[in-house]
């Protein structure tokens, strides 16, 4: 089965290009012709992504009809005579990485790309010419065709030229009518920090996530949209249930949503607190006694250090007993490294792998497939079943040993269906 295209709509002014010279301009001569005092630049860019009308009753509510749209034509014949003036769109700069970003993300033959702006379709095709734009998007929306942001026609005509759907489409924008609108046209939302609206504005809209470089949004991208396995797996879950849904039998919904929710929101937080794990890792403390115990210890861990230390040059040393022993920084950097290239759906399931065995090294080791998860839980209880021969079976411990077992079999399944894996 072919992955499902996926559809990422970028707003213009204030995501790819700065032009908020030209807008401020533009407005305050507009402005000043009909004998009003021109709003502040902080409010024209305030009001940046609706359509004109919309933008100019924003700014001024007492305005009569007559006089909104009076206001707008102007703006508009200010708009080119700035554009004669100066050069045109060629003078306004594009935000720092986007070419190289758009670059990258063209070379994914499963995305589509393309822009809803608040700008008429001439502003928009002038920007396609003057900086070559044009070549990355196959649907342009413009607010001369469409209800002003954040209403969702421009998305949902781009979801019809493109055949894409909503679940697999996000939208990117500096503001909170870009977010509001995506979110209204069932789309996850990626907010850009270096536009025009504040973070925490962006956020308050209900932004899925925020880039602070372009260079984030291709990372957030892949985060944001699931892969046809796992929305096939979510997808599944719900059509089980019945006139009441049962979150114990949905896990992979459950864990989709912490990497939504949770992961994607704290990241740095999630892979600061597994790298912790390295530090003191279950397959780095042995017993000192006895050799039963110790020699089934060697056996079961030893090779899966050895592989560690192989394969990302992270070499740990195993001691006796409790006392911390501080392992080697470039060892424990080069399993963080690991970490950092992991999307917000893999790392959910790798941190479920991690905190479910007690060990980073070998939830890496399931993770990259060295291991089996059937494999590796039984190196997970190698002191729990020593324990049960010697003085027999604690029903209650059994119990919660195999729930933690169901759980860490997921999780290495919720892996593999975020990296488009069916499930066999």
């Amino acid at each position: 089965m072919t992955a499902p295209l996926c559809l990422a709509m970028f707003d213009m002014d204030g995501t790819l290009i700065d032009s908020q010279s030209f807008i401020v301009e533009a407005m305050r001569r507009g402005y000043l012709a009909v004998g009003q005092e021109p709003p502040t630049d902080a409010e024209t860019l305030g009001i940046v992504g609706r359509s004109l009308p919309e933008a100019v009753r924003k700014l001024s509510p007492d305005l009569p009809d007559g006089e909104v749209h009076r206001l707008a034509d102007l703006y508009r014949q200010s708009f080119v005579a700035l554009r004669e003036e100066t050069g045109g769109e060629a003078t306004l700069p594009l935000y720092p990485g986007v070419r190289a970003g758009l670059d990258q993300l063209a070379g994914k033959a499963d995305l589509l790309m393309g822009v809803a702006t608040g700008k008429a379709r001439r502003g928009l095709d002038h920007i396609y010419a003057s900086h070559d734009l044009g070549r990355f998007f196959v649907t342009s929306q413009t607010s001369d065709l469409h209800p002003s942001k954040p209403h969702p026609a421009m998305l949902e005509q781009a979801l019809r030229e493109t055949g894409a759907d909503a679940a697999h489409s996000v939208m990117i924008g500096d503001t909170e009518y870009d977010i509001a609108m995506g979110r209204a046209a069932g789309f996850a939302t990626i907010g850009v920090a270096w536009g025009y609206h504040p973070v925490a504005q962006l956020r308050d809209a209900g932004a899925d996530a925020i880039a602070t470089a372009f260079d984030d949004i291709p990372r957030l991208i892949t985060e944001l949209l699931p892969t046809e396995p796992l929305a096939r797996a979510v997808a599944g879950e719900w059509a089980a249930q019945g006139q009441k849904s049962d979150p114990t039998t949905m896990p992979v919904t459950r864990s989709t949503n912490a990497a939504i929710d949770k992961v994607t929101v704290q990241r740095d937080d999630v892979i600061a607190m597994l790298a912790e794990y390295g530090a003191t890792d279950l397959l780095c403390y042995r017993a000192e006694g006895p050799d039963a115990l110790t020699d089934a210890q060697a056996a079961g861990w030893d090779p899966v250090l050895d592989w560690a230390a192989e394969r990302h040059g992270a070499r740990l040393f195993p001691v006796s007993g409790v006392m911390y022993q501080p392992q080697p920084e470039e060892s424990l950097a080069a399993l963080r490294a690991r970490m950092d290239r992991m999307d917000a759906y893999a790392l959910t399931g790798f941190h479920d792998l991690v905190t479910l065995s007690g060990s980073l090294v070998l939830g890496l080791a399931v993770y990259e497939r060295h291991m089996g998860a059937d494999a590796a839980w039984p190196l997970t209880r190698i002191d729990e079943d020593y324990q049960e021969r010697l003085w027999g079976t604690d029903e209650e411990a059994a119990e919660a040993a195999v729930l933690k077992r169901t759980d860490f079999l997921h999780a290495a399944r919720f892996v593999a269906l975020s990296r488009g894996e069916a499930d066999a």
